[in-house]
């Protein structure tokens, strides 16, 4: 089983590092070169070290795995909006187009603030999908999760919805868990994510 826990620089197929001591100093370089590895049918993992890195990043390969050194420490930063003519879907800074990714201690983060309309940190286009202590930040539509299964464990940040009320009542809160509701038991656990499949 992947132990994502202990991920570290030298674990890495891939090290991004802004002072220059990895592989590539962006994250899209990383991620480009990372498309053009094979390794075998196992993940391929690329390591970011601590920075904020200014880009607007898309990922295309299936069973990516993208490590920070923490929340508010690797921070993958942009400001594309609405407003500037992007669509909701293009103004992402972060988006997964790919089945299999995996991210954590990672921060994604949109600057476009108020009055800037739709401005989203990070789009989920993809199947089985995880993050795990990570971090979304923006001022409208910042997490946009677009298609399939996803799964979100120790993440920061609070959804605030018209529609959001407390379940109370167990046998309709199950159809809510890891297990019943994204069939956790089938993929989540070759991740490295911890879950619960169950209440």
């Amino acid at each position: 089983m992947f132990q994502l826990d202990t991920v570290s620089p030298g674990d890495a197929d891939v090290v991004v590092a802004k002072d220059g001591t990895g592989h590539f100093c962006t994250v899209g370089e990383a991620l480009n070169a990372a498309a053009k590895r094979s390794n075998g049918g196992r993940r391929t993992v690329v390591y970011v070290k601590a920075g904020v890195y200014g880009e607007n990043v898309e990922v295309w390969t299936s069973n990516l795995v993208l490590v920070g050194d923490g929340i508010g420490r690797t921070v993958i930063t942009g400001s594309r909006s609405v407003r500037q003519g992007y669509t909701t879907f293009s103004s992402a800074t972060f988006a997964v187009n790919a089945d299999g990714f995996v991210a954590c201690g990672v921060t994604f983060r949109n600057t476009a603030g108020a009055g800037a309309e739709q401005a989203v940190a990070l789009r989920a286009s993809g199947d089985r999908l995880a993050f795990y202590r990570c971090s979304f930040e923006g001022h409208q539509d910042t997490l946009y999760a677009h298609t399939l299964r996803h799964f979100y464990r120790d993440t920061s940040g609070r959804v605030r919805w018209g529609g959001y009320h407390v379940i109370t009542d167990p046998s309709e809160a199950s159809e809510f868990t890891a297990g019943d509701l994204v069939n956790a038991g089938s993929w989540l656990g070759s991740t490295g994510v911890p879950f619960t499949p169950g209440l």
